[in-house]
C-alpha cells in the first residue's frame, strides 16, 4: 500500500516543464508601443531580443518555470527595467514590465 502511494506521488508531483516560448512573438505594451520579441530557451534560461520603435536590445539572464517567465535588472535604450514578469497562456503571453517605478501591462502573441 505505502509503496503504491509513494510511486503515485513520485509520478504525479514532477515539476512542470517550461512552456514553449522559443521563437517570434508580437504585441504591445499598454496599447502604446508595438514590440517584436525573439525568445531563445536553454533549459530554464531565457534570452529575448526585443525590437520596438524606440530601438532594439537583448534581455539576458531570464528564467522560465512552467508558464511563468521573469527578467530582472535589464536596460532598454538607456531605460532601466526593474522587472518583466509574464504568464504564458497557450500562444499568448500576458506580462507586466516595471520601469521607472511604473507597471505597464502588455500582451504578446506567437507568430506562426
Amino acid at each position: 500500500m505505502y509503496k503504491a502511494l509513494l510511486i503515485f506521488i513520485l509520478f504525479t508531483s514532477s515539476p512542470t516543464a517550461p512552456a514553449d516560448v522559443a521563437g517570434q512573438w508580437k504585441g504591445n505594451v499598454s496599447g502604446q508601443f508595438d514590440i517584436t520579441v525573439f525568445f531563445e530557451v536553454n533549459g530554464d534560461k531565457l534570452t529575448a531580443k526585443v525590437q520596438s520603435q524606440i530601438g532594439e536590445t537583448v534581455f539576458t539572464d531570464g528564467r522560465i518555470a512552467g508558464d511563468d517567465l521573469l527578467f530582472t535588472d535589464q536596460s532598454f535604450n538607456g531605460i532601466t527595467i526593474a522587472s518583466l514578469k509574464g504568464k504564458v497562456e497557450g500562444e499568448t503571453i500576458n506580462f507586466t514590465v516595471n520601469f521607472q517605478g511604473q507597471d505597464m501591462k502588455g500582451v504578446l502573441n506567437k507568430v506562426k
